[in-house]
């Protein structure tokens, strides 16, 4: 017995090492926004809506982010074509210690900006496949993540990791039960996400494409699909333009700036 139990001390301290450096969910997600966090970004984005019957079209967006001085961001994403969509903005400010901000600008329908109330953050942006909530930062703090599996997806080691709402609101607000995150062990992007409803039944799937290094580790995809399975429908964005630490005034993510846009 004593023998057994020697053979079992010497087994745990040599699997020690091993089992403490394995990264946690939560881990991973923390390092993905270290290393993928740019600080003002402009991007100019061609966007193809298609439906069941494989009917295309097209529009023109533009998005801009900055992070503040507290480390929070705020984003505005602003249709430019077609004509009947043009100045449609969603502008989102990021907060602290409670829901993030969001309002939705429509020049049809008058001059003042709409705020998305949390249970209609489920909605989507605009007939596109992209949620409000889509269009918002990650909160760490309202979900837990939890490794489940290491696989191959597009011929690159990743983790698979279930990110699940944690607090009463998120659970509350959210259009998903669960997200499934394949995120490369080696970048830490995140290729591909699937979206789950409260029926636990696959809502849709979100996939990245050629991503590539902008600047030192923080990398980009120049395309993003996502696909609704239930809807038959898909967003395809696709990168025109990107600028990364280049001049952003605060003043774009303004109410008056919004409103006012040509």
């Amino acid at each position: 017995m004593k023998i057994l139990m020697v053979l079992i001390s010497y087994i745990l301290c040599i699997a020690a090492p091993a089992f403490s450096g394995e990264l946690s969910g939560l881990d991973i997600m923390k390092e993905q926004k270290k290393r993928h966090e740019a600080a003002r970004e402009y991007e100019n984005i061609k966007m193809v809506l298609v439906d069941s019957s494989n009917n295309k079209e097209t529009r023109e967006l533009k998005r801009y982010a900055k992070k503040d001085n507290a480390g929070l961001f705020k984003y505005l994403a602003r249709f430019e074509g077609p004509a009947d969509i043009r100045g449609t903005a969603l502008l989102t400010w990021e907060q602290k210690d409670r829901e993030d901000d969001q309002w939705l600008y429509m020049p049809a329908y008058g001059q003042k900006l709409k705020r998305i109330a949390g249970g209609n953050k489920k909605g989507y942006f605009m007939g596109t496949d992209f949620s409000y909530e889509d269009l918002r930062p990650e909160k760490l703090e309202a979900h837990t993540y939890s490794v489940s599996n290491k696989e191959k997806y597009d011929n690159q080691d990743c983790y698979v990791i279930e990110s699940l709402p944690s607090t009463d609101d998120e659970k509350k607000t959210t259009g998903y039960a669960k997200r499934i995150l394949w995120i490369t062990t080696d970048a830490f992007v995140t290729l591909k996400v699937d979206f789950y409803d409260h029926s636990m039944k696959l809502l849709k799937t979100q996939t990245a494409h050629n991503v590539k290094p902008i600047k030192g580790k923080l990398m980009r995809a120049d395309k993003v699909l996502m696909t609704h399975h239930q809807n038959k429908h898909k967003t395809l964005m696709g990168l025109v333009e990107r600028k990364i630490d280049g001049n952003i005034e605060d003043s774009i993510f303004t109410e008056r700036a919004v409103t006012s846009f040509k």
